[in-house]
């Protein structure tokens, strides 16, 4: 239990020493510094306790030894039979044959590929660092990351796809949604990232917004078999049928999400990103009415989900005059609760022996399972 509460109570210790209102000009300066620490400091620690697991540490990880040693011992000429996941089965084929058969040590690396990544694009702004920690550990995209690893490599390309929009590299782009779609059967979903990043809705479009949402919700049983049908082979494959899937609850979350961004923010002063952000949370509240319908419309929204503490963080750093203060409790009373939340559900599943996709106790790699 210690590793995962850590994740949150050190960052949280650099949190506090960098809020004190320190009269010298020195001290003030050390203050900045803790502040800026805390999001670098913070992956270092998660990167840790990812690649330091038990390779049998998550729900899919057993499976996931099944297709390391299957594609491993495959030929070249089997891996490139379709292209359905190609890229993850030539990963699987080249780290088995080349790098090493130890799944253990493949765990580990892959942990390292999936998490850097989303570091990278964390740390370019590192305003508002502890908001937005408290909020990843409590996305589902978070523990995702322990489970399943074709899609944490999907997700972590689709993050980098999304800051080459940034840079203005569109070339690049393309090339890493391509590699985010053969990693993982979702990883299309990326391709979207680029209409949402130069779409701007506005306050003014909220009627329609929120219109349109309501509508979903309301039917998203029928538009979901409606579209799965439409799948075809897809479909039959993964078994799109809507289903029941609790998923209800994160949904709520994330119009409370947007619906903070909207207030706080000042769309005079907004930039590209910012606007990118908060239409990406605006897009993952509709694509999470379909999830608590079918579990596979939760995993085409994880490319989103993992955008939304940026969107949050960056909503606080652009809030209006007018709103500054309201953006600034909202800042502490996110915090404050999704710290204890946090907190409070890992003790919870250590107490009870389950949840957090078996995940809890953590076993580190030196210790059986």
């Amino acid at each position: 239990m210690l590793p995962y509460i850590s994740l949150l109570l050190i960052p949280l210790s650099f949190q506090i020493l960098s809020v004190f209102n320190y009269n010298s000009l020195r001290l003030k300066k050390t203050s900045i510094k803790f502040n800026r620490a805390i999001l670098p400091l913070f992956f270092i620690l998660f990167l840790l306790v990812l690649s330091l697991r038990n390779k049998y540490l998550g729900r899919d990880l057993v499976n996931y030894e099944h297709l390391f040693i299957k594609f491993g011992n495959s030929s070249l000429g089997s891996v490139f039979s379709s292209w359905s996941e190609i890229v993850y089965r030539f990963y699987c084929w080249f780290f088995y044959n080349h790098i090493s058969n130890n799944y253990q040590l493949f765990v580990s690396i892959t942990a390292i590929l999936s998490v850097i990544p989303i570091m990278y694009v964390y740390c370019k702004d590192k305003t508002h660092g502890y908001l937005k920690i408290a909020i990843f550990v409590n996305m589902s995209t978070y523990v995702m990351l322990f489970s399943g690893i074709r899609q944490g490599l999907a997700m972590a390309l689709g993050l980098l796809a999304y800051q080459t929009l940034k840079d203005k590299k569109y070339i690049l782009f393309i090339l890493l949604s391509i590699l985010a779609t053969f990693t993982h059967h979702t990883g299309f979903m990326v391709f979207l990232l680029f209409p949402l990043f130069f779409f701007r809705f506005k306050t003014k479009d909220l009627w329609w917004i929120i219109s349109s949402i309501m509508t979903v919700f309301i039917f998203n049983k029928p538009i979901f078999n409606f579209l799965s049908s439409l799948a075809g082979s897809f479909n039959d494959k993964y078994g799109v049928q809507a289903t029941e899937t609790g998923a209800f609850m994160s949904f709520v979350l994330f119009a409370l999400f947007a619906t903070f961004c909207f207030l706080v923010e000042d769309e005079k002063t907004m930039d590209n990103d910012a606007y990118a952000l908060r239409n990406i949370l605006v897009f993952a509240v509709v694509l999470q009415s379909f999830a608590f319908v079918n579990d596979l419309a939760m995993r085409m929204n994880y490319y989103f989900i993992l955008l939304i503490p940026l969107a949050v963080g960056n909503a606080v750093k652009n809030a209006s005059k007018v709103n500054y203060q309201m953006a600034k409790i909202g800042e502490l009373v996110l915090s404050v609760f999704f710290t204890i939340y946090f907190v409070y559900a890992v003790y919870s599943s250590f107490k009870n022996g389950s949840g957090f996709l078996d995940t809890i106790p953590y076993v580190p790699f030196w210790k059986e399972i």
